[in-house]
């Protein structure tokens, strides 16, 4: 009588030559397939697609929505449109007065000429030493 064992590697070694067979034919397409590169400038979008967009689509819609915002808020808050302008309040108005004036002052600041070098100081000749201490301990 066989034991389990012996009955596993028979069958084994009955499907050896098969498993042999496929593996060779599954290394030589894809040897095959290596040596012809496929690119084109056709299948670049399609491969662009399929490799960059489609495994991330959320972070791509992600970023749509934001500039979809972003130009919207631009083209709603420019500055001067009657729409914005019709319902700033008197403070507001004020703080954005106080903000050009900040910045008028600050590009004034910034174009005035750099102040000239200081002249390094002069030496007043040596300095004194400090003494030393000397301590006598006694025991």
């Amino acid at each position: 009588m066989k034991t389990p064992r012996e009955i596993l590697l028979a069958r084994q070694r009955a499907a050896e030559p098969k498993l042999d067979a496929l593996t060779r034919s599954v290394v030589n397409n894809i040897v095959a397939s290596s040596a012809h590169p496929s690119f084109s400038l056709r299948s670049l979008p399609r491969s662009f697609w399929r490799e960059v967009i489609l495994p991330s689509r959320r972070i791509w819609a992600g970023l749509a929505a934001a500039w979809v915002v972003i130009v919207v808020a631009n083209l709603d808050f420019r500055v001067g449109s009657p729409r914005l302008t019709a319902s700033i309040s008197p403070a507001a108005a004020r703080n954005f007065m106080s903000i050009r004036e900040q910045e008028n002052i600050v590009t004034a600041f910034n174009s005035l000429p750099e102040p000239a070098p200081a002249e390094p100081p002069k030496s007043r000749g040596p300095q004194p030493r400090t003494e030393l201490r000397t301590e006598f301990y006694t025991i």
